[in-house]
């Protein structure tokens, strides 16, 4: 709250306010307490309508991302999943980095974890990612001795 609060007044995301001394000396757990704290940012002001601020806050999600500041633990996709509607922008700017920076091990250890509609986000993400690369025209052969056992 004290976040949405500095806004307010300031018109300016500075997650500076918030007291970050405990975690301050663990780098990668302050960047996912942070990009947590954004995921819980965006869903709060998507449901109080403030289409400035939710804008502001996938600004500041995608400068972590492209700085190597977006970190972010099972729980807080968990806590996404949970609190948002399958439309959600924020949802598909996850299931984008997710595309972009993991690889099928971690989709396969935690994506079970954040659950059913998570992993149907990254698969048909995956589909329309190799239609517009490939094109319709040209689709995988499928030939028989690849399904044999």
């Amino acid at each position: 709250m004290k976040l949405y609060i500095h806004w307010i007044y300031s018109s300016n995301i500075d997650l500076n306010v918030l007291d970050w001394s405990a975690v301050a000396d663990h780098t990668v757990q302050l960047y996912a307490d942070q990009t947590t704290l954004l995921f819980r940012l965006y869903i709060a002001v998507d449901m109080f309508l403030d289409t400035v601020l939710k804008n502001r806050v996938t600004d500041s999600l995608i400068d972590r991302a492209t700085s190597g500041l977006w970190n972010h633990d099972v729980r807080s996709l968990v806590y996404v999943w949970e609190h948002t509607l399958p439309e959600a922008s924020l949802r598909r700017l996850i299931v984008d980095h997710i595309m972009n920076h993991k690889n099928l091990d971690w989709v396969r250890d935690h994506g079970t974890k954040v659950g059913e509609s998570f992993l149907y986000c990254i698969t048909v993400g995956l589909i329309k990612e190799r239609d517009e690369r490939v094109g319709m025209q040209e689709k995988r052969v499928l030939q028989k001795v690849l399904y044999h056992d």
